[in-house]
């Protein structure tokens, strides 16, 4: 025993004068870095539902985006989201973000993430790393601007790795783009074969079409109808899909193209021949971005009578509620209303205001429906070829647009507009109207803006009244727009009253107090030398005693630019002109 502790006692000894040993440090994690960046930011913890939505994405990051500045360029989106969502007073950053970024693009990046990113491009890097296509595998996810980097939105980078896909790997894809699952269902034309698959959902399907195979949203009688195309290889013949349709029993309710697109013109007649068979009922309820999906309403008349002298109980959508007339139109042409209780939009160019005017609309929801009648036999169809979501005659986004005149729609959405929609939640509506149309809605109906983010209004360039109306309503009251590159911002119809403004700002108040009157010719001398920090911004003489404060903004993109540097003064209304006359001393 004593032995054994003597041993101990020595080694004990000699172990204190070795040298420490120097632990490396860990590196933490790129996703727990993100991770830890995102919950710092207030959102995160006030928004449950949008920390798990952000936390998800992460995840799918960590898996799919390999390049670290790929993945950091997923985690901008995701904290200025997170940004957005929180106040001013309790996230510092919140105002340097905007300053950067329109809360449009926020918004709609986060969309485009989901909706559109997050399907395409996983397909699109599996493919480059099995044939070693560096330009797609190295392809920045930012550009340069005036020698800094700026993130592209998902929708960018999905048409840039499309376009070199296209560019290094179309032969590739032509002659390997095959599927081998499922039985043959119907011949179409040149060869070209409808395979139908149960279960209604196929991996093989969703990674030859990049799309999901309707693995994630399959319910129990669905099925899948894949049009294709036979490639002969090595005397061998395959089968290249370019329609996948998903059906739930005798109702159609996707019909998508490539990568989720909508079907291109070509392709008709192979679906009319689908859609005619007896046994389909029509559609169902939509699925995935029904704006993608193919409809009767894109056919063209000769198609559309040969379906319904073929089908002729082919039903166009699943509403069950008779329709009620709106209004009536030339060449036979209509709008009625239809009761259905799914209805939604997207919303991505709303300001704050809008949104709470969104969420606080009550009353009827339904569908708002272009038809154009249709001789069949002795029969008359009435076919849908726009269809508007509407909540209490407010509409809330483009369900499906069809084959159109651009004329004769925005005539039409001139005549729904002015007698039965009492406000607008989708940007594009203003989009399908003519520059006439545009002009003369806007005029009529000013406030009809008042929802939508500033940049999104500017790129619209609306005539000046309505301008101003919108500037009137958000930023300050009594704002005109003067001409193409000038506001005014205020009119001071007293001189007491230019004064009584300027003593409320801290840096004019002690040059304002050694003014012994306001109406004094001292005063008038001061307002004749007056200078402002904003060299575009001046006061002018109207009259005697009337002055105008004029902004020359030059262009709309100094105009954006200008106000939202104001917008982020952090100030109120009454105090948002204060932006304009900090004092040039």
């Amino acid at each position: 025993m004593r032995l054994l502790r003597l041993f101990i006692g020595r080694n004990q000894r000699s172990d204190t004068n070795r040298s420490p040993v120097r632990r490396k440090k860990r590196k933490i994690s790129r996703y727990k870095r993100a991770l830890a960046e995102v919950e710092a930011i207030p959102a995160f913890s006030r928004y449950p539902e949008m920390a798990e939505k952000v936390t998800l994405f992460l995840q799918w990051g960590k898996r799919h985006l390999k390049k670290s500045d790929r993945f950091d360029w997923l985690v901008g989106i995701l904290k200025r989201c997170l940004h957005l969502a929180s106040t001013a007073h309790e996230d510092p950053y919140r105002a340097r973000i905007l300053r950067k970024f329109s809360e449009a693009r926020i918004i709609s990046d986060m969309h485009a993430l989901q909706e559109t990113f997050a399907i395409a491009f996983p397909e699109i890097q599996d493919l480059a790393d099995e044939r070693g296509c560096r330009p797609i595998l190295d392809m920045p996810f930012h550009e340069s601007r005036s020698g800094r980097l700026f993130p592209l939105t998902p929708d960018s980078v999905i048409e840039q790795l499309e376009e070199l896909e296209e560019k290094y790997l179309a032969d590739f894809m032509d002659q390997n783009r095959f599927c081998r699952e499922g039985e043959k269902y119907l011949e179409t034309h040149d060869g070209w074969v409808w395979f139908q698959i149960h279960p209604g959902r196929s991996e093989e399907e969703g990674r030859a079409m990049r799309h999901c195979g309707n693995v994630p949203s399959w319910t129990f009688g669905d099925y899948i109808y894949s049009l294709r195309e036979p490639i002969e290889k090595n005397g061998e013949v395959f089968w290249k899909p370019h329609i996948s349709i998903t059906c739930n029993g005798l109702e159609f309710k996707e019909i998508k193209g490539f990568s989720n697109r909508k079907p291109p013109k070509d392709l008709h007649p192979h679906i009319l021949d689908l859609l005619c068979q007896k046994k389909f009922r029509g559609f169902g309820q939509t699925g995935y971005r029904p704006s993608n999906d193919f409809h009767v309403c894109d056919l063209s008349l000769a198609h559309i009578r040969e379906l319904y002298a073929r089908n002729p109980s082919f039903q166009q959508d699943h509403l069950k509620f008779a329709p009620e007339p709106l209004e009536q139109l030339r060449e036979g042409w209509r709008w009625v209303f239809v009761r259905n209780i799914g209805v939604g939009g997207c919303h991505a160019n709303l300001n704050e205001f809008g949104f709470r005017e969104l969420w606080a609309l009550r009353g009827r929801r339904g569908w708002i429906i272009l038809q154009e009648s249709v001789d069949v036999g002795t029969r008359t169809i009435w076919v849908h070829r726009l269809v508007l979501s509407v909540r209490d005659r407010h509409i809330l986004g483009i369900v499906r647009k069809g084959n159109l005149c651009p004329d004769f729609l925005s005539e039409a959405l001139d005549c729904l507009l002015e007698y039965s929609v009492f406000g607008i939640f989708e940007m594009e509506v203003f989009n399908l109207l003519s520059k006439y149309h545009l002009d003369r809605v806007l005029d009529r109906e000013p406030w009809l803006l008042n929802h939508f983010c500033m940049e999104k209004v500017l790129e619209l360039k609306p005539p000046p009244e309505a301008l101003g109306n919108f500037l009137s309503f958000h930023l300050c009251p009594g704002i005109e727009v003067r001409d193409e590159s000038t506001l005014v911002l205020q009119r001071f119809y007293l001189l007491e009253e230019l004064f009584w403004f300027l003593e409320g700002i801290p840096s004019w108040r002690v040059r304002i107090e050694k003014l012994d009157t306001y109406s004094s010719e001292t005063a008038r001398a001061f307002i004749r030398y007056i200078k402002f920090k904003n060299k575009d911004v001046e006061l002018v003489w109207v009259s005697d005693e009337e002055l105008c404060l004029l902004w020359h903004f030059g262009n709309p993109e100094n105009l954006a630019r200008g106000l939202r540097e104001a917008l982020l003064q952090d100030k109120v209304r009454a105090d948002f002109l204060e932006a304009f006359l900090q004092p040039d001393f």
